[in-house]
């Protein structure tokens, strides 16, 4: 997919093509996608339920 040539020169270029400011957002992304689902395991995990609200 990839030929020789980009894959030797990417270890070199990758301060070039990402920020610190994008290195950040990544790491966002990676530590809130870890967390949900032991969040959401936990909210079933406690019998919540909706109520149904009547129409009057």
């Amino acid at each position: 997919m990839f030929g020789m040539d980009v894959i030797r020169m990417f270890p070199n270029l990758f301060s070039t093509m990402f920020s610190g400011m994008d290195i950040i957002f990544v790491l966002l992304a990676i530590v809130t996608a870890w967390q949900l689902p032991a969040k959401l395991a936990s909210n079933r995990g406690h019998g919540e339920t909706e109520e149904p609200v009547s129409a009057e």
